[in-house]
């Protein structure tokens, strides 16, 4: 909970952001999650009931 809040403060801090700059980010993550993912050290379950947006 204490880790949120300082992450919330951090993030509102930062001001606007471009959403390219989001894109690129968000991208970044998605392709380290799959690389975690086809090397065996994390597991990316599939959801039924929702939809996943990236």
């Amino acid at each position: 909970e204490r880790a949120a809040k300082m992450l919330r403060e951090e993030i509102a801090g930062l001001g606007p952001v471009k959403l390219r700059a989001v894109d690129e980010a968000q991208a970044a993550i998605v392709a380290l999650a799959k690389e975690l993912a086809a090397q065996g050290s994390i597991e990316i379950g599939e959801s039924k009931d929702e939809e996943m947006v990236v």
